[in-house]
């Protein structure tokens, strides 16, 4: 019947959707017992497959670079996650993001919460002093749910902060300076200092690129052919010997759209996204270390490389996956860690792996050229190498050869316009080290194989 109720509910609408059923007519032959879904609990046991699963999901992560065996990452509602030795500590609750360890000193500590809340520790993560960032909201300035905070590439002391305009601290976050005005009241997304040339800054928001040359007393948009109309810049990785070449990634779906790079500070740009699959980009590097132009790039489906050899051998396939052994998931942030020649990442859901860097074989010249102004022969060697360099005038020049666990086995500096050193490292076992040469606030790396 039609005018029977139920409170508000009309019975007619209830039987037809099967949440009650009707007692048969009085006439019935047969009565049979109907099972209406949902209107019964069955007995149902499930079993528990996920044991030893790390399924945090992570922001973002950040790496020591004089320390190999410690990351620390940023998770969505399970606060941030410290690890050193082999043991994990959650050293700052809320939601973590962004996180930083200071460039020489495993006790110095950033760890951010969302919209830009940041805090600092002097002990090791032990401790926290919160509120950093309250001279940059008392400004009127917000930060993005994911603020970009970048360290001083040389100064570890000196960190940057994007909200409506970039920001930096020379004293490791208690006084901040903003860097010129850029603000529309849009929060920044994306930033990046030049490590060879921290003059260079690159900060992204939606819709655009900026860049500043001067540190920040002027700065110039830089999208002209870039698809900022239509996707959104997530992540900025700048050349670590030329200031000027620098490489942008984008979310979103349009296909063919997802890395370019500037070669001249973003006045031309090349689309070299090639056969990178069509889903979003998050994250991308560059190798310090590696061979020329090395780059990694973390999507929602795993990590590609790169480097410019395979660009002009292959322009079809630009790219090769990297992601054997990683969890299908989202690869929110990839970061380097020199000292443990490692690439690790930070994924949305799957905790933070870590992988060595990509090799070739036979890859390590016998002569090497690094940025045109030192060689370094023979590599691989014995364990005795020379280093040659000529300048124009003359510099400060300092060199250190390390350990792949981030010990400094050499050290060496004088003031010269003609480099000739030997080197001798002979009394260490064969391997793989580190050579970096320092000149004018500029670092110019190399692996070095001992056979």
């Amino acid at each position: 019947t039609t005018d029977l109720q139920i409170g508000n509910l009309d019975l007619t609408w209830l039987v037809m959707h099967g949440c009650v059923t009707l007692p048969p007519p009085a006439d019935a032959d047969e009565i049979s017992d109907v099972i209406v879904p949902g209107c019964y609990m069955l007995p149902t046991t499930w079993t528990y497959n996920s044991n030893g699963v790390h399924n945090t999901e992570y922001y973002r992560l950040g790496t020591c670079k004089s320390y190999a065996d410690m990351v620390i990452g940023g998770t969505q509602d399970n606060g941030t996650y410290l690890y050193k030795d082999g043991a994990w500590i959650n050293t700052l609750g809320g939601d973590g993001m962004e996180a930083m360890i200071h460039h020489d000193s495993v006790n110095i500590i950033w760890a951010t919460n969302y919209n830009g809340a940041l805090s600092r520790s002097n002990d090791g993560g032990q401790s926290y002093v919160s509120g950093l960032e309250a001279p940059i909201t008392d400004a009127g300035e917000l930060g993005d749910w994911v603020t970009p905070f970048v360290m001083h590439p040389v100064f570890a002391d000196t960190i940057y902060a994007g909200f409506y305009n970039v920001w930096r601290s020379g004293d490791r976050g208690n006084t901040w300076e903003k860097l010129g005005d850029i603000s529309n009241s849009q929060s920044l997304r994306a930033l990046a200092v030049a490590p060879s040339n921290s003059n260079y800054i690159y900060a992204a928001r939606p819709g655009g690129l900026l860049v500043t040359k001067n540190a920040g007393v002027s700065w110039e948009g830089i999208s002209l052919g870039l698809p900022t109309s239509t996707n959104k810049i997530t992540y900025i990785a700048v050349d670590a010997q030329n200031p000027e070449k620098v490489y942008v990634c984008f979310s979103g779906y349009s296909n063919g759209k997802k890395v370019y790079m500037s070669q001249n500070a973003g006045e031309d740009w090349i689309n070299i996204s090639s056969n990178l699959p069509n889903v979003s980009a998050n994250s991308i590097v560059c190798e310090n270390i590696g061979y020329q132009g090395a780059i990694y790039v973390g999507t929602d489906i795993g990590v590609y490389y790169s480097n410019d050899s395979i660009r002009a051998s292959d322009s079809l396939n630009y790219w090769i996956s990297y992601s054997e052994g990683l969890p299908n998931v989202v690869i929110n942030e990839l970061e380097i860690n020199e000292a443990g020649q490692k690439l690790r990442a930070a994924t949305y859901g799957r905790g933070l792996w870590e992988t060595d860097l990509y090799v070739y074989e036979n890859a390590v010249p016998e002569v090497e050229d690094i940025s045109g102004i030192f060689k370094v022969f023979p590599n691989p060697n014995n364990g005795a190498f020379r280093i040659t360099g000529k300048m124009i005038d003359s510099e400060d020049i300092k060199i250190r050869v390390f350990g792949l666990n981030g010990s400094l086995l050499f050290s060496y500096a004088e003031r010269t316009n003609n480099v000739d050193k030997e080197i001798d490292l002979s009394k260490f076992a064969n391997g793989t080290y580190i050579l970096q040469i320092e000149m004018n606030n500029s670092h110019y790396t190399s692996k070095i194989v001992k056979e």
